[in-house]
């Protein structure tokens, strides 16, 4: 069995683009880009404790 990390390396060669949708600044975008070897990975982020609605993420994707 692949472990998270070589999982996530595998799943960013498979895909034109990635988006990390996270309640934080950012420390776990590092962690995927550390592990996919990419750093055009695209982030939505909160610091306001609320959670994303649906339409915040379809936005972003629209966008990309």
């Amino acid at each position: 069995m692949a472990s998270p990390e070589e999982r996530l390396l595998e799943l960013g060669q498979k895909f034109d683009k990635v988006l990390v949708v996270e309640l934080n600044q950012g420390q776990y975008l590092e962690e995927v880009q550390r592990c996919m070897g990419r750093r055009d990975i695209n982030k939505l982020t909160k610091t306001n404790g609320r959670p994303f609605s649906p339409a915040d993420i379809i936005e972003k994707v629209k966008e990309l």
